[in-house]
């Protein structure tokens, strides 16, 4: 028993190793910059900052709207289709759809900081709505009737009771999109414009351009240590006035809300397909860059399956190891490393040759994903399925055996699910690809390359590619559970 629990904590060990690996490399590199530039530091730092708190701004403005609209759904057409999904699917497509689908709907597309608050608040409408959403009919239910009946103006239950009660939700909602921006790489590469336009495209030109690794060094710790100050933020909004999942006041719903937001979509769904077909009308020109288009087909579906293998692996790992003491805590309580952390913490452990920049990539894509699912429901799950492995221990069996008879068959179907996720995304991944490879290799990167040169049309035509090969390897993990759940229940 002392063995099989020394060999657990040196299992729990190593996976704890593994996600502080950025911050490891970060220090075992640390050292002083001999070339620091405070004006330059501060201007990306203030850009961040302006990013990310008008980013938070509109995204909460238009996602209290938008909820509002969702409300008037739910009570009209939620028996037909969930619309939802609908609304977050640009939080749930890779970065690079969105920004093609924008910048085709919106030309000229306006570059800078004011470019980046566009696209992420565009991103997060959705899921500031749903979240807003949720929120109010956990805390408003009969509140919003009771105030009809009374005789309420809306503007008086807006400021006397929608308000008072749900502003320290929308102040995490805000905090929420303000981290996210703050941290942002892939957006700001594309749509920034300028040089050092925030600290993550500082720390990539530092390390790609002008090679000036301690510089980089130092502005991604000072980044880690902020990001790690702004985890520390609670704002404690957990009261519940009552619960109806049925809302029909006239105050929490807006008819011309939900029909504004879904036209919007609508528009921008169309801009995309629009680019794409261009890209189609285009594609004699493609065969300038067939061989780079076959290669980087190759290398997509590498790393789509890399990355979907390597979060299952992960998650299967979590599961095996999950207790409810300091590693739950851990898993619970860390913060992932920005992008540019993650990129240069790979680019300098061992070789840049052509394998194991593909093992560095999807090494890094399975870091940055894993804690993001594991926060997305699945670590809650664990814990509720905690209670399962306390019974068979009552009984006698072993761990091993308790895993495979117990846990894995009702956590499967969710790893595969996690993981098929984590694949589709890293099919249009081109961040931690820009840092750690050397040249175009991989379908997103060649997207992005001639979407920088505002080829909007070969852009959409080379992510609709992506779109269906990462819908491909989806449903490959799709159709790998359905097995795995037959030979199971044989």
């Amino acid at each position: 028993m002392q063995n099989r629990n020394h060999l657990q904590s040196i299992s729990q060990g190593l996976l704890f190793l593994f996600l502080l690996s950025p911050f490891l490399v970060l220090f075992w590199h640390f050292q002083i910059a001999a070339r620091w530039d405070w004006g330059e530091f501060l201007w990306a730092l203030k850009n961040s900052i302006w990013q990310g708190f008008w980013s938070g701004v509109l995204s909460c403005i238009g996602g209290l709207w938008l909820a509002l609209g969702l409300i008037f759904c739910e009570n009209r057409f939620s028996r037909w289709f969930n619309f939802n999904i609908f609304f977050l699917l640009p939080n749930f497509l890779p970065n690079l759809f969105v920004l093609i689908g924008l910048m085709s709907l919106i030309d000229p597309f306006p570059m800078g900081s004011i470019g980046v608050v566009i696209v992420h608040a565009f991103i997060n409408f959705g899921l500031c709505g749903v979240i807003l959403k949720e929120v109010m009919k956990a805390k408003l239910s009969k509140l919003s009737d009771v105030s009809f009946i009374l005789g309420s103006s809306q503007w008086h239950f807006y400021s006397r009771v929608l308000w008072p009660l749900i502003r320290k939700d929308i102040l995490q909602v805000f905090f929420l999109v303000f981290v996210t921006t703050f941290s942002s790489f892939a957006i700001p590469l594309v749509v920034g414009g300028g040089k050092g336009i925030n600290l993550e495209i500082l720390i990539f030109e530092k390390m790609k351009i002008y090679n000036d690794w301690s510089t980089a060094v130092l502005i991604s710790g000072i980044q880690s240590l902020l990001l790690f100050a702004f985890s520390l933020v609670n704002f404690n909004a957990t009261t519940v006035v009552d619960v109806n999942p049925h809302l029909q006041s006239r105050f929490l719903e807006s008819r011309l809300s939900f029909y504004l937001f879904f036209f919007l979509y609508l528009v921008f769904f169309y801009s995309y397909f629009s680019g794409v077909w261009e890209g189609i009308s285009s594609w004699a020109d493609f065969e300038l860059y067939s061989d780079e288009i076959k290669s980087g087909i190759v290398v997509t579906l590498i790393i789509a399956i890399g990355v979907g293998c390597g979060i299952f692996a992960l998650l299967m790992a979590i599961t095996r190891l999950h207790q409810t003491n300091w590693f739950h805590r851990f898993l619970n309580g860390y913060v992932a490393p920005s992008t540019a952390l993650i990129g240069f913490a790979f680019l300098v452990i061992g070789p840049n040759t052509s394998l194991y920049i593909l093992a560095k990539i999807i090494l890094g894509l399975a870091l940055s994903y894993v804690i993001y699912l594991y926060k997305m429901g699945y670590g809650n799950y664990l814990i509720e399925l905690q209670r399962y492995k306390e019974k068979a221990s009552l009984l006698g069996a072993s761990d091993n055996l308790t895993f495979w008879k117990v846990i894995f068959p009702l956590t499967h179907k969710r790893m595969f699910l996690y993981s098929g996720i984590a694949a589709f995304w890293a099919s249009g991944d081109y961040s931690i690809s820009k840092m750690i490879a050397n040249r175009d290799i991989s379908l997103a990167l060649l997207s992005e390359t001639f979407l920088s040169h505002y080829r909007i049309g070969f852009s959409s035509l080379l992510s609709f590619i992506l779109l269906v090969l990462g819908l491909v390897v989806f449903l490959a993990f799709r159709g790998v559970q359905i097995v795995v759940s037959r030979k199971i229940n044989y």
